[in-house]
Order: C-alpha cells, then structure tokens, then sequence
C-alpha cells in the first residue's frame, strides 16, 4: 500500500524518489536515461520547482527539489546561481 501524498509547504526541500515496484531497471535503454533530464525540466517548469541534483540509478531515482521562492534551478543542467551575480 502506498503513502499518500504530503501536503506542499509555501517552501520546502522535498526528495523525490521513485522506483519500479518490483525492482526491475526503470531506464531499459540509454535513450530513456538520456531523455530524463529534458522530461524532469518540463516538470519543473510546470510546478515551478528548482532541481539541485540528481540520481539515476538502474532501477530508481532520486531528485532533491526545493519549492517557494528561493527554488534554484529549473533545469538539471542549469547551474545553481551564485550569490551576487
């Protein structure tokens, strides 16, 4: 049985982790692992959550994502931004 979900702080630091329920490998071919960090940005975007990291390992993943104002970068590949500039 799963949890339900957590109600969304104004901000917050939140892991993301998601796996196949049986443990199988999650990224079958290198495209699928390729194209995770374009999809995840889309996702970002639309819930305008900032991405710090990420882990990609066969059959899971883990993302730390921050939402509320100070949320960082909304694209994996994106730098977080440095104080000043």
């Amino acid at each position: 049985m799963s949890r339900q979900g957590r109600s969304d702080a104004p901000a917050g630091l939140h892991l993301v982790i998601a796996r196949d329920i049986a443990r199988k490998p999650i990224f079958v071919v290198d495209a699928d692992r390729e194209r995770f960090p374009d999809d995840l940005a889309v996702l970002l975007q639309e819930t305008k959550a900032g991405c710090f990291a990420r882990v990609l390992i066969p059959n899971h993943f883990h993302v730390p994502v921050r939402t509320g104002p100070e949320r960082g970068p909304q694209h994996p590949h994106e730098p977080e931004p440095q104080a000043g500039t």
